[in-house]
């Protein structure tokens, strides 16, 4: 794949961080791909009920996400990996972070994505922006 037609994030600091692409914290978000709600994370605890996020409702995209996600051949774990590697190089760089640390983060939750998503998505409207945002994780048993 030609990753020469994905545009650099700028300054993008006037966005809300709400509205921001799921895959990659770019902005703004033009696709939401629908999933099923499925869990992301687990967290045991010795003291008390483990705590458990989910992904709830749609994954939004910026463009180059998207196009990125609708040029893959299903299923190519090699395709997913490119993503996870871009992902993690445009967050790992905006956060001064380890590229390789941000990747093994990232890698288990865009599999949550491709093992729940539920087909190709339909754009994203602006107006869909003035509402107050979905949560992006809804966390079970943190009381």
């Amino acid at each position: 794949m030609d990753f020469s037609q994905f545009t650099d994030l700028g300054d993008d600091a006037e966005v809300p961080a709400r509205w921001r692409c799921d895959f990659c914290g770019g902005s703004p978000p033009v696709w939401v791909f629908p999933t099923r709600t499925h869990e992301v994370y687990q967290i045991e605890s010795l003291e008390g009920p483990s705590v458990t996020g989910q992904s709830v409702g749609g994954w939004l995209a910026c463009r180059d996400c998207q196009i990125f996600i609708d040029r893959m051949r299903e299923h190519d774990l090699i395709d997913q990996e490119r993503l996870a590697r871009r992902c993690a190089n445009i967050i790992a760089t905006k956060l001064h972070l380890s590229q390789k640390a941000v990747l093994r983060d990232i890698r288990p939750i865009h599999q949550g994505f491709f093992q729940h998503r539920l087909g190709a998505g339909r754009p994203w409207t602006a107006a869909e922006g003035q509402g107050p945002p979905p949560p992006p994780f809804e966390v079970k048993g943190f009381d």
